[in-house]
C-alpha cells in the first residue's frame, strides 16, 4: 500500500438468505483513499452451497481426432509477464479446445491458492481458439455462472473448453491424473472497445489510428548545429548557395532543398497531380542517389524544407497529393540512411528558425506558429452507438447502384466485393482489372457473387488509362449509376533506394496513383455515396525498400484529404499487412517477413477483422485511416527503439532475467553502445560488438534468446533477406556511428566476420582492417551472389529479383540480362568471365 498507484480490494460476502445462497460484492479504491471515500464495484455475485461439475473425461491426452495450435510467437506478441505465460499447448474438434497449461517456475508457490491466477488466465489465454461471435474484436470475460474449485494447489492442469452459445464457453479443468480442479458451466464473453483497448493479445488490439500532430517534447537537443546551405535557389536566406552537392565539405552541413519550389526547375508547374507527381518524385530520387552516390562530411544532411505538404493542424490546408508523394519517397531514405536526410514543413511565408527546429530523433516535423509539432499515430474514438437505426447504406446499394472495384479480382478486391454484397447488400459490382475475365479464379468468383444475389461484370481494363477509364465508366447503365468506387489494385516492386530505378518507380506510381487522380477527377460530379482508396500503412510510418510503393500510397492519403476538403466523399484505409496466403503481400510473409512486419510494432491482420474496421472506417468523419493490429515487437526495450510515429502506441516490455547460459536479445543497448564501447579495453570491446550484432540479428529474426544465433553461420543459413540485412546495417550504424557501406552485412558473410569490420572501423586493437571494394565494403565475396542463387532455389520469385536489383546497383560489373519475372521457371544462373555478366536461362 506504500507504492504510488497502489489498490485496495475488499470481497464482501453477505449473510445467508433462506436458501442458503450468499450475495457477493469485489469493491476497490486507492489505497491512500480517506476513510469517506468510496469504492467502486466490480462485481457482483452469488455463492450457493453444493458442487456444480462440468463433464471431462478423456481415456488419452491429447484427446484423439484433434488438430495440434501453433502458438509459436504468442507470448511473443503479448505484454504478458513471466508468470502469466502457463499455455503450453493447445488443441482443437469442432467448437472445442483442449489445452495444457503449466506455472512457471518464478510463480509464486501453488499451494498458497485455491488455484492460482496465473493458471486461470492461461486458461482464458486458450479461449482465444474458440469460434465465438465477434472474437476478432477482442473478448473479455463478462459473467461466470456455475463455477466450482474441485481442489487446491495444482500447478499443471488440463483444460476443455466448449463453445455453449455464440460469446459462451464452458470450462472443465482437471490435474494430470484426470482429477477434477475447476468447472465453469458458463462464462459469457463481450467485445472490447478494440480502439481503446491496447492490452495483451493481438486480437485485442486490432485498431483504427488517426494520425495527429502534437508539440514535440521539450528538452530534446536539437541536431541542426552546423553551417547551413541551400540548393539552387536561396528561399531560406541562409547566405550561401549550392550549384552542386559536390561542394559540401564541411563537417555537420545542412543543405537545404525546397520541396515544389522548382528545384533545377524539374518540378511540372502546373500540370494535373498525377503528372506533378511523376516528374517531383523522378527529380527527387535523382538528388537522394546522388547525396548517398558521393563521400559527405560526417554529421552533414539533406533537409527538405515543404510548405504545406502536411495538414499538421485545425484550419491547414488539405495535404497537398503530390508534395506527399515526395515526402514518402524521402521518408523511405531516412529508414535506410539514418540521420542523411531531415524533413521539414513550413507555413507559407514562415521563415526557418532551423537552428530550433530539427529534434535529434525526429525525421519528420512541421512548424507552426514558430512551434515544433511532430507525427503520431493514436487511437480513433469509435462512433458513438446507435440504438435502432439500421448501419447507413454506405455504397447506395438501396438504390440499385453500381459499385466499381479496381483490382476486383485480386486477393483484397475479392474479399471485398463478398463483404459488399453480404454486408452492405451491394447487388451491382463492376469488378475491373488488368485481365478482367481472364484473371486467376475470376469465373469461379463471379459464380459465387451470383449465387450471393449480386450481377457481377468483369472487366478488362487499365484504370490508369484515363480514356479507357472514361470508356469504362460511360458504359454503367444509367438505371444502376455508379454509387461507390474502391481503389484496391496495385502493384510491388521492392528495393532500395539506391537501386530504384525511374522506370520502377514510375511502375508502382502508375497503377495507383495516375489511376486513382483519373478516378477522383472522372466522378468527382456524379454523386457518389463512397470513393474508398486502399492504401497501405507504409505510407504513414514507410518501411525500408518500398520506396515506390510508400509514395504512391502517400498520395492517395493526401487524395483523401483534398476530397474530403471540398465535400466528397472519401476515405482512405492505410491497412496494415493482411494475413493472406496469396496475392500482392502473399509472397512476403515467410517467417521473416512476418517478423519483418513485426518488428515495426503492427502484426497481420486477420481478414474478417481487417472487413469489420472498413465498415467501422466508413461511419468515422475522417478522411485518413489506419487499420492495423498492434504488436510489441520481441527486441523493443526501450521507449527509444519504437518507431517515432508509433510512441504513442507501443509500450516497451519489462526487462526479464535470462536463463543461464543465454541472454536476452538485446543485452547490448545501441543507444549508449558508443560510450560503453570506449570504456571497455580491446578483448572486451571484441566481446561487446559481437554482443550488439548478435542481439541486433536475434531481434530482427524474431528470437527472444541470442543463444539461437550462432555467429559463425552465413548471414543467408541465419534466415536473413535483402530487408532485415538494410534493417541491421541501420540499427548498427545508429548504435556505431559509422556510415556503414550499403553491402556490409551480405559482404561481411557471418556475425562474427561482421564483428571484424567494425572493431576495425572504430579503432579497436587487433584485427588488420578489411580490403574495400568499389562499394565502399571489405572484399567482394560470393554472399550476394550466394544470397540470390538460394532465393531462386527455393523459389522466392519475388525476392530473388529483389536480390538481383540489389546486386545491379551494389556490383557495377554485373549485368542483369533479364527480368526474372518474365521468364518460366525453373531458371538457371551462370557467370561469365570478368566483368560478370548475370545470365538468367529458362530451362
Amino acid at each position: 500500500a506504500e507504492r504510488a498507484g497502489a489498490v485496495a480490494v475488499q470481497v464482501r460476502v453477505g449473510t445467508p438468505e433462506a436458501s442458503g445462497a450468499r450475495p457477493l460484492g469485489i469493491h476497490s479504491r486507492p489505497a491512500d483513499a480517506a476513510d469517506d471515500e468510496p469504492w467502486t464495484q466490480h462485481a457482483t455475485g452469488v455463492l450457493t452451497p453444493g458442487e456444480h461439475s462440468v463433464p471431462f473425461d478423456v481415456p488419452s491426452w491429447p484427446p484423439a481426432d484433434t488438430d495440434p495450435v501453433d502458438l509459436a510467437g504468442f507470448y511473443e506478441r503479448t505484454e504478458y509477464g513471466p508468470v502469466f505465460q502457463g499455455l503450453r499447448a493447445a488443441w482443437t474438434r469442432g467448437d472445442e479446445v483442449f489445452a495444457e497449461l503449466e506455472l512457471p517456475d518464478r510463480a509464486d508457490d501453488a499451494a498458497l491458492f485455491g488455484l492460482h491466477p496465473a493458471l486461470l488466465t492461461a486458461a482464458l489465454h486458450a479461449v482465444e481458439y474458440v469460434d465465438l461471435k465477434d472474437a476478432d474484436q477482442g473478448l473479455l470475460p463478462f459473467s461466470w455462472a456455475g463455477v466450482t474449485l474441485h481442489a487446491s494447489g495444482a500447478a499443471r492442469l488440463r483444460v476443455r473448453i466448449a463453445k455453449a452459445g455464440e460469446d459462451t464457453v464452458s470450462l472443465a479443468a482437471v490435474d494430470t491424473t484426470g482429477r477434477p480442479v475447476l468447472s465453469v458451466e458458463a462464462l459469457a464473453l463481450r467485445p472490447s472497445s478494440a480502439a481503446r483497448l491496447l492490452g495483451p493479445g493481438a486480437a485485442d488490439r486490432a485498431s483504427l489510428l488517426g494520425l495527429e500532430w502534437v508539440p514535440a517534447e521539450p528538452g530534446d537537443a536539437p541536431a541542426a548545429t552546423g553551417p547551413r546551405v541551400a540548393l539552387g535557389t536561396d528561399p531560406f536566406a541562409t547566405g550561401t548557395t549550392l550549384t552542386s552537392l559536390t561542394e559540401v565539405t564541411e563537417d555537420g552541413t545542412l543543405v537545404l532543398v525546397p520541396l515544389g519550389s522548382g528545384h533545377d526547375a524539374r518540378t511540372a508547374d502546373g500540370g494535373d497531380p498525377a503528372t506533378v507527381t511523376h516528374d517531383t518524385t523522378r527529380a527527387t530520387l535523382a538528388l537522394l542517389q546522388e547525396w548517398l552516390g558521393a563521400p559527405r562530411p560526417t554529421g552533414s544532411r539533406l533537409v527538405f524544407v515543404a510548405r504545406g505538404t502536411v495538414a499538421a493542424r485545425p484550419g491547414d490546408p488539405a495535404a497537398d497529393p503530390a508534395g506527399a508523394a515526395v515526402w514518402g519517397l524521402i521518408r523511405t531514405a531516412q529508414v535506410e540512411h539514418p540521420g542523411a536526410f531531415a524533413l521539414v514543413d513550413l507555413e507559407p511565408g514562415a521563415p526557418l528558425p532551423l537552428d530550433e527546429v530539427l529534434p535529434a530523433d525526429e525525421p519528420q516535423i512541421a512548424v507552426r506558429d514558430g512551434h515544433v509539432l511532430v507525427g503520431r499515430l493514436a487511437p480513433l474514438d469509435p462512433p458513438a452507438a446507435q440504438d435502432g437505426p439500421e448501419r447507413p447504406d454506405a455504397f447506395g446499394g438501396a438504390r440499385g447502384g453500381t459499385v466499381l472495384i479496381t483490382g476486383g479480382t485480386g486477393t483484397l478486391g475479392a474479399a471485398t466485393a463478398r463483404h459488399l454484397v453480404t454486408r452492405h447488400g451491394v447487388t451491382r459490382l463492376l469488378l475491373a482489372g488488368r485481365r478482367g475475365p481472364d484473371a486467376p479464379g475470376a469465373d469461379e468468383l463471379r459464380a459465387e457473387l451470383a449465387d450471393l444475389g449480386a450481377h457481377v461484370t468483369l472487366a478488362a481494363c487499365d484504370i490508369a488509362d484515363r480514356d479507357a477509364l472514361a470508356a469504362l465508366l460511360a458504359a454503367i447503365p444509367a438505371e444502376h449509376p455508379l454509387t461507390g468506387v474502391v481503389h484496391a489494385a496495385g502493384v510491388l516492386d521492392d528495393t532500395v533506394v539506391t537501386s530504384l530505378t525511374p522506370e520502377r518507380l514510375a511502375a508502382v506510381l502508375r497503377p495507383k496513383v495516375d489511376a486513382a487522380w483519373h478516378l477522383h477527377d472522372l466522378t468527382r460530379d456524379l454523386g457518389l455515396d463512397a470513393f474508398v482508396l486502399y492504401s497501405s500503412i507504409s505510407g504513414v510510418t514507410a518501411r525500408a525498400g518500398q520506396a515506390n510503393y510508400v509514395a504512391a500510397n502517400s498520395f492517395l492519403d493526401a487524395l483523401a484529404q483534398h476530397r474530403a476538403a471540398q465535400g466528397l466523399p472519401a476515405l482512405s484505409v492505410a491497412w496494415g499487412a493482411w494475413d493472406l496466403d496469396n496475392g500482392m503481400a502473399g509472397d512476403l510473409l515467410t517467417d521473416t517477413g512476418r517478423q519483418r512486419i513485426r518488428s515495426g510494432g503492427i502484426d497481420l491482420l486477420p481478414r474478417d477483422r481487417a472487413l469489420a474496421l472498413l465498415d467501422t472506417a466508413l461511419e468515422l468523419d475522417t478522411p485518413l485511416v489506419v487499420a492495423t493490429v498492434l504488436a510489441t515487437p520481441p527486441g523493443i526495450v526501450r521507449p527509444d527503439d519504437v518507431p517515432p510515429l508509433m510512441r504513442g502506441l507501443v509500450r516497451a516490455p519489462r526487462r526479464t532475467a535470462s536463463a543461464a547460459g543465454s541472454a536476452p536479445a538485446r543485452s547490448v543497448e545501441p543507444g549508449n553502445f558508443r560510450e560503453h564501447f570506449a570504456s571497455l579495453g580491446a578483448a572486451e570491446q571484441e566481446t561487446a560488438l559481437l554482443d550488439l550484432v548478435v542481439a541486433c540479428s536475434a531481434e530482427l529474426l524474431g528470437h527472444t534468446d541470442t543463444a539461437d544465433v550462432d555467429a559463425d553461420r552465413d548471414f543467408l543459413e541465419l534466415g536473413f533477406d535483402s530487408l532485415i540485412g538494410i534493417e541491421l546495417r541501420r540499427k548498427l550504424s545508429e548504435a556505431t556511428g559509422l556510415q556503414l557501406p550499403a553491402s556490409i552485412v551480405y559482404d561481411s558473410g557471418s556475425p562474427s566476420g561482421l564483428t571484424a569490420w567494425l572493431r576495425t572501423e572504430l579503432g579497436a586493437q587487433g584485427g588488420a582492417a578489411p580490403q574495400t571494394g568499389a562499394a565502399g565494403g571489405p572484399a567482394e565475396n560470393d554472399s550476394m551472389e550466394r544470397l540470390f542463387l538460394d532465393g531462386l532455389a527455393q523459389g522466392k520469385l519475388r525476392e530473388a529479383q529483389r536480390m538481383l536489383a540489389t546486386v545491379a546497383a551494389l556490383r557495377p560489373s554485373f549485368e542483369v540480362t533479364a527480368e526474372l519475372e518474365d521468364l518460366p521457371w525453373p531458371v538457371t544462373l551462370a557467370e561469365g568471365p570478368a566483368p560478370s555478366r548475370l545470365i538468367c536461362v529458362s530451362a
